[in-house]
């Protein structure tokens, strides 16, 4: 049977407001991972993605970073991404804006040659706990005569990889953002601060397979549709707390929408 709980046309949320929904079906998933799709105004363009380790990354631990978008596949939140689009570069820095890794055309895993894969065995041994910043940028300043759109994945331990931000640089726009973790109590974690604004013209799945958190502590998310503990095996948590964070979706909000779940709990205060 499936259950589900829609709530429609939810407009700003000030306040506290908090979703959570789970799921169990002995289905596991490797690590945390972080889907975003987006699309660039022209080849100048340039997107970040900020993100911190509390802990320290271990030799035994995953970390990976991965473009879809010029040869299409199916990235780590299940979505079909379409090919043809321009070839990519990806960059790992630090917070103080050390290099950390790069890449260009991806030689792993085939067929991807032109799409851009920062593996595990191209990172040093151990991360040490810090800001750190992913960055994805067209080949040569220049989308080549193909299209606009991206897709990259991120994948990190389950012991504090959290999401605290994003820039573009200076015209990309964000469309998407589906996270999880194979960890309930670690789950993949998103921290909206004060004086933030990020903004996606689609949709954001909190635990759209895995376990995901987005915190809104004082800033501002919006997106078209927000889904929380929609898959299988799956828990989303939405919290939004202070005076000037605001949560803003435009169209509906779906809380524990899946086929043969229940839903635990789904609350809205403030």
């Amino acid at each position: 049977m499936s259950r589900h709980l829609l709530f429609q046309a939810f407009i700003v949320v000030p306040g506290i407001a908090a979703f959570l929904s789970c799921f169990q079906s002995g289905v596991a998933r490797a690590a945390t991972y972080y889907s975003y799709t987006g699309s660039f105004t022209d080849g100048s363009d340039v997107q970040n993605f900020y993100f911190t380790l509390d802990d320290a990354l271990t030799a035994d631990e995953p970390m990976s970073f991965k473009t879809w978008h010029y040869n299409g596949g199916t990235n780590w939140a299940g979505a079909t991404i379409a090919g043809g689009n321009f070839d990519p570069t990806l960059g790992l820095y630090t917070g103080a804006g050390s290099l950390v890794a790069f890449n260009d055309d991806s030689a792993s895993p085939p067929p991807y040659p032109n799409d851009s894969h920062i593996p595990r065995s191209s990172l040093p041994t151990t991360l040490g706990i810090n800001d750190y910043t992913l960055q994805i940028r067209a080949y040569g300043n220049t989308l080549g005569g193909r299209g606009p759109d991206w897709a990259v994945d991120m994948e990190g331990p389950d012991t504090g990889m959290h999401l605290t931000g994003v820039s573009a640089i200076p015209g990309s726009t964000l469309k998407s953002l589906y996270l999880g973790s194979d960890d309930r109590n670690k789950p993949a974690e998103v921290n909206i601060g004060s004086g933030q604004t990020i903004s996606f013209t689609e949709d954001i799945g909190a635990g759209f397979s895995g376990y995901g958190v987005i915190n809104v502590m004082g800033g501002t998310m919006q997106c078209r549709s927000l889904f929380t503990g929609t898959g299988s095996d799956s828990c989303g948590d939405i919290n939004v707390d202070g005076k000037d964070a605001h949560l803003t979706v435009s169209n509906d909000i779906y809380v524990g929408y899946a086929v043969n779940t229940i839903l635990v709990i789904g609350i809205i205060c403030w």
